[in-house]
C-alpha cells in the first residue's frame, strides 16, 4: 500500500477519470518538499518521461507552519478549539476579532 502522505504522480488517459498509470514520487523524500525540488522532478516527468536520479530530502521552509495549519483544521474537524496562533487575536481595545 502506497504511503498518503507521500507525493505521487499519474498518467491520465483522454478522459480525465481514466488513471493508466500511478506510482509514488521515490525522489521526494519529505512531504513539504521545497516547490523548486517539486517543479524538477516534474519537468523531467513531463518532458524526458523519466524520474530524476537526484534526491530531494530538504523540506520548504514553511512546513512546520503548514503542518500546524493542518492540525490546526484537523482539530476544529472534530470540534476541538485550534491550538495555532492567531486565532481569538485580540483588536487594539481588548475586544476579540471574528
Amino acid at each position: 500500500m502506497e504511503d498518503p502522505e507521500s507525493w505521487s504522480y499519474a498518467l491520465l488517459g483522454l478522459n480525465p477519470d481514466d488513471v493508466l498509470l500511478s506510482s509514488v514520487l521515490n525522489p521526494v523524500e519529505t512531504s513539504y518538499a521545497e516547490p523548486e525540488a517539486i517543479a524538477h522532478v516534474a519537468l523531467e516527468l513531463v518532458v524526458h518521461r523519466r524520474l530524476p536520479q537526484a534526491r530531494y530530502r530538504t523540506e520548504w521552509p514553511g512546513a512546520k507552519q503548514a503542518r500546524a495549519a493542518a492540525s490546526d483544521f484537523r482539530r476544529t474537524a472534530f470540534g476541538v478549539p485550534p491550538l495555532g496562533r492567531g486565532w481569538g487575536r485580540r483588536s487594539r481595545r481588548g475586544r476579540a476579532c471574528s
